[in-house]
């Protein structure tokens, strides 16, 4: 079982993310027009998906010791690149969407992740050592 500090800590990037998704696409949409917002909200949801990947793998990593099955984790992982591949293909050759505003959506995970960085450091401790 995980200490209460880290599960308030994986939540609050979680939320965290989440905001910064739903309020970049806000400002995408009120200073450019509903393609930006929408890829923005996209690399916004892909970033959260990429930390919720990374969140899981160590946690099974953390929770066993015997080896992952590598076959099964190899088809995964080309299976969700060619995912990604396919929506990035479709999104810029359909929709119209730039692909900046998808790239700068991505940064939400690196935003959280500074954010908690931040809240620890500044934040006030119970039992704080001296």
């Amino acid at each position: 079982m995980k200490p209460p500090e880290y599960r308030r800590s994986i939540r609050r990037m979680y939320w965290t993310m989440a905001a910064a998704g739903v309020a970049g696409a806000a400002i995408a949409w009120a200073r450019w027009d509903w393609r930006t917002a929408a890829g923005f909200a996209t690399g916004a949801a892909g970033s959260i998906g990429m930390f919720w990947w990374f969140h899981n793998i160590a946690e099974a990593l953390s929770r066993r010791a015997d080896p992952p099955n590598r076959p099964r984790l190899m088809v995964l992982g080309v299976l969700r690149y060619g995912l990604i591949a396919a929506t990035a293909y479709v999104m810029m050759e359909f929709l119209g969407i730039e692909p900046i505003s998808v790239v700068t959506g991505l940064l939400v995970m690196a935003v959280a992740v500074l954010a908690e960085i931040l809240f620890l450091l500044f934040s006030p401790r119970k039992n704080a050592r001296t």
